[in-house]
């Protein structure tokens, strides 16, 4: 991740209240570019998913949404959290994108059955062709015997 301090657009500090849970204790904006979030309705979101974790104690440090991101520090019960508008970063959500799409596909076809099934049935194919070519060689061996004897007479 390519970071530039013109990125921050705003900061907020969200606390943590023993009784009510987490809540925002302080919000400034450096940029007149206004984030279209309610950062007072969010709060709770924000320290769940930053303080959250699991059993491996493992955190995000960011989060990358549509139009903007959040970069977050943990400190006791307090989250300090920078919101951000990245530039330029739509070509390589657009690239990403059809990176998953290629990765769907492959897990599907895995899923089907993949490159072992396919080779199953084509086995299958081959065999058949063989058994058919196989019937057609005994029956145009008789067909050609018989013509060999009809021309002896004829």
């Amino acid at each position: 991740m390519n970071f530039s301090s013109n990125e921050i657009v705003a900061a907020a500090l969200i606390g943590f209240d023993m009784k009510t849970g987490p809540f925002l204790r302080n919000k400034t904006n450096f940029s007149k570019e206004a984030l279209n979030i309610n950062m007072d309705e969010f709060a709770v979101n924000f320290y769940i998913a930053f303080s959250g974790g699991n059993q491996n104690n493992k955190k995000p440090r960011a989060i990358l949404y549509d139009d903007f991101y959040i970069v977050a520090f943990p400190k006791d019960l307090d989250l300090y959290c920078f919101f951000m508008k990245p530039k330029g970063i739509d070509n390589n959500i657009k690239h990403l994108e059809k990176i998953a799409g290629l990765y769907a596909k492959k897990i599907e076809f895995q899923e089907k059955g993949g490159l072992d099934k396919k080779m199953e049935v084509l086995n299958s194919n081959i065999e058949k062709i063989r058994e058919t070519i196989s019937g057609l060689t005994k029956i145009l061996g008789v067909y050609e015997k018989r013509k060999r004897i009809t021309e002896f007479f004829l």
